[in-house]
């Protein structure tokens, strides 16, 4: 201790181990004096205290520490489904005449709000904490709270009966611990494994600690785009007097696409800028389907796509082995979509991919 030139942190005589009737000081903290000068406490911590013989020690050290606040993160699985759709009803706004983009955006923007009211009313928000454990429920919690409890009466009485009591609350509570925690990280591992390397992408940008939003403006893309490639505007000669047959119609939107379009979405992806989960229009697919009903119908009539279709969020992830993180190519943009644009986009999708099969637009080699 004096060659490294440590000092005791902890108060000489404090209990750090309990062994039904043995007690000793056999853990102790130990700093520079660098750390003791700034040492503001250093002592057991109870309320961290997980049924070891061996106390847990804290240690408070006064020091200049940048900190940024964590983003709002919701407790979905909390989500009272009988709040969200009585104040979805309460908040959807009444049905009007699409006849203009700008009562198509007006229609948008009210649905996105009621949605929003109802998210706000049915699902709590979780609370930052740096002890957070995923998985972690409210039976482990009570578990938790039983054994302490039960250690606390026998360190008051030294009773035997109290220790067995302590014991079998204890043991209990590392193995219902151990198998919540060990089920929550298979249930996670099925669904990574599940979805794909692309979905999977979508799960990190929303689990990364860093993200950069990037903007781009359409000119100077185009600039550096027409730059790099002089010949990108070259027609071929063939197709200047190329005569084309008459344009495909199709019919209006129905309520049964639309239900199979958002029923199809993945629950659990990233949403867009509006943060809208995909499994929250499926929890109220009954109340949104006439109005997604008339807004896609007549985005196709006017040939306009709404202002809140075409917002996006763009996050960058870092790609995996990569030395140099100061190239552009070392990081992976990712494209979050708004999930109300997304179903229309699944519906045309899957439309288009019917009219080039049917009527065989493609070649046979294709």
């Amino acid at each position: 201790m004096a060659d490294q030139q440590l000092e005791l942190l902890i108060p000489q005589g404090t209990v750090t181990y309990d062994e039904h009737n043995r007690q000793t000081t056999i853990d102790l903290a130990l700093g520079t004096p660098w750390i003791h000068e700034r040492k503001a406490y250093c002592g057991l911590r109870e309320d961290l205290d997980h049924q070891s013989d061996h106390q847990p020690i804290a240690i408070t050290i006064m020091t200049a520490v940048e900190t940024c606040d964590p983003p709002d993160q919701w407790q979905w699985q909390r989500t009272n489904t009988q709040t969200l759709e009585l104040e979805l009803q309460r908040n959807l706004p009444h049905p009007t005449v699409l006849d203009s983009e700008a009562s198509v955006d007006h229609r948008v923007q009210g649905l996105v709000h009621a949605i929003t009211r109802a998210i706000d009313a049915s699902t709590p928000k979780a609370k930052p904490s740096d002890r957070s454990i995923p998985g972690w429920t409210q039976e482990c919690k009570e578990a938790q709270r039983t054994a302490r409890r039960l250690r606390r009466r026998y360190q008051r009485t030294r009773l035997e009966s109290d220790w067995e009591a302590y014991c079998q609350a204890r043991n209990y509570k590392g193995r219902l611990i151990k198998k919540t925690l060990r089920d929550a990280y298979r249930a996670r591992a099925r669904d990574k494994a599940g979805e794909g390397q692309g979905r999977r992408s979508r799960h990190l940008c929303a689990e990364a600690t860093t993200t950069w939003s990037t903007t781009t403006k359409p000119r100077q893309t185009y600039s550096k785009r027409r730059s790099s490639h002089p010949n990108l505007m070259w027609i071929c000669p063939t197709l200047q007097n190329q005569r084309y047959s008459d344009q495909l119609t199709f019919p209006p939107i129905t309520e049964q696409e639309i239900t199979r379009a958002i029923g199809s979405m993945a629950a659990k992806k990233a949403p867009g800028q509006e943060g809208i989960p995909a499994h929250i229009l499926q929890l109220l697919l009954l109340y949104l389907t006439p109005h997604l009903l008339q807004i896609y119908n007549a985005s196709l009539d006017l040939q306009y796509c709404p202002a809140h279709f075409r917002q996006s969020k763009t996050v960058v992830l870092p790609k995996p082995n990569k030395k140099d993180r100061s190239e552009v190519k070392s990081y992976r943009p990712i494209a979050l979509l708004n999930t109300l644009g997304k179903a229309l986009e699944s519906i045309l999708a899957t439309r288009i991919s019917q009219a080039v099969e049917e009527h065989q637009l493609l070649p046979h080699t294709h």
